[in-house]
């Protein structure tokens, strides 16, 4: 016989059904829990803003929560949330490390916070790149033939630097690179007398994440190596008044030059003067004595605070003036000269001359004595004009005193009616 189906019986079997469904919706939430997001990283940065990207989740709204704040406590923070697999952070602050967290909801109703139920990753360190290096702190401060040294202000949040350097007259497409800790570096293995272009860029490396925030550079151009030394320097003219000029070979890169002359056995400089040209002259009543002077040359450029770089000096080179008096005594139907010492001269050569010009100069002997018998006999209506040049010998090397084109020490005129007469 079977039941009879009664209001209370009918109300038993739907409130099994009800139960039956509850847990059945119970269990479905459960296998469908939030899930957080995997895979998250940065990928840019700049000085105010980060990129954070992380992995899809099959099948899912692709809704994620963020927040942001610069401490590991999260507290305060920002949020916002993304329906992308990134998210861009604005409005930082430069060099700065930042913590993000991401999360997801099951509950996908409008709000402007993240429902209490969402599920967050962990905090995640990011970085903002530092700000620029301030141009006017970058300072060449030292420069050899093969490096260069330079400093800078240190940047607030830096945690390294990078370096970049090429030729000048090169683009930056051949950039080497370099990195430092601190806020200076030497830059080694350089061509001697070339410019060089630099430039400084902060860093800012995560060390939880490997990640490093570069941004923005600070160039400083035409930095000079310095040569190896100066070649082809000489005397060109040094006259009986003082007047003494120099010439060399002009550098590629160097901002001057700077030229010592020494009394030719002396340790201090007789004279010390600088040209950014490739020649000097000089008209110093300190050059009006009767000596040998030895005289050397260096270059060099500027650097930091109106300081400079000096290249190795040249060897000693020697030089003087022609004696500029003399006596000359007629010796029947020669000459005899004669002269003062001359402080530093081993030897003196003597020439001669009928007319002033450097083709007609011969040789007359070479003694080491203070006078000469020129054995040339002499001949009534001449001028005769004498040059007496000192010599100076160290080692195997012989430096005879500048000669011009027509200098002379003393000039004779032999007249017609036999009179002698001598011009100084």
């Amino acid at each position: 016989m079977k039941p009879k189906l009664t209001w209370s019986r009918l109300w038993t079997v739907l409130s099994m059904v009800m139960i039956a469904l509850s847990v059945l919706a119970f269990g479905r939430v459960k296998a469908h829990a939030a899930t957080v997001p995997t895979g998250i990283h940065q990928t840019q940065a700049t000085s105010t803003s980060i990129n954070v990207e992380w992995d899809a989740i099959f099948g899912d709204d692709k809704k994620v929560w963020t927040k942001i704040s610069d401490n590991i406590s999260m507290s305060p923070c920002t949020y916002d949330y993304s329906y992308n697999t990134s998210e861009y952070f604005y409005s930082l602050k430069p060099g700065q490390t930042y913590f993000v967290q991401f999360g997801k909801s099951d509950d996908s109703r409008l709000s402007s916070t993240p429902p209490v139920d969402t599920v967050w990753s962990a905090p995640i360190p990011v970085v903002t790149a530092p700000a620029s290096t301030p141009s006017e702190t970058v300072k060449l401060t030292k420069s050899t033939t093969n490096s260069l040294t330079f400093t800078w202000q240190a940047v607030p949040g830096a945690t390294s630097y990078n370096v970049s350097y090429h030729l000048a007259t090169a683009n930056s497409d051949s950039n080497s690179v370099v990195s430092t800790a601190t806020n200076s570096i030497t830059i080694n293995g350089l061509q001697s007398d070339t410019d060089y272009d630099i430039e400084i860029m902060p860093v800012r490396t995560e060390a939880s994440t490997g990640f490093a925030a570069t941004e923005s550079s600070t160039s400083k151009w035409n930095c000079p190596t310095l040569p190896k030394g100066v070649s082809g320097l000489e005397v060109t003219y040094f006259s009986s008044s003082g007047s003494l000029h120099f010439e060399w070979n002009r550098c590629k890169v160097a901002d001057g030059y700077e030229v010592e002359i020494y009394a030719y056995n002396g340790k201090k400089t007789v004279i010390k003067q600088s040209s950014s040209s490739d020649y000097l002259y000089l008209l110093n009543k300190k050059l009006k004595t009767a000596q040998i002077y030895k005289y050397r040359i260096r270059a060099y450029v500027n650097i930091a605070d109106n300081n400079k770089s000096y290249s190795s000096w040249s060897a000693y080179q020697y030089t003087s003036r022609i004696l500029d008096k003399a006596t000359v005594k007629k010796s029947g139907s020669k000459m005899k000269v004669s002269w003062k010492k001359f402080k530093g001269a081993s030897s003196y050569n003597v020439y001669m001359a009928t007319g002033n010009t450097a083709s007609t100069f011969k040789k007359m002997g070479t003694t080491t004595k203070t006078n000469l018998l020129l054995k040339k006999n002499i001949k009534k209506g001449t001028d005769y004009y004498i040059r007496i040049v000192p010599v100076y010998k160290k080692g195997k090397k012989s430096y005879p005193a500048y000669v011009s084109k027509n200098s002379y020490t003393v000039r004779v005129w032999y007249s017609s009616s036999g009179k002698f007469y001598v011009y100084n």
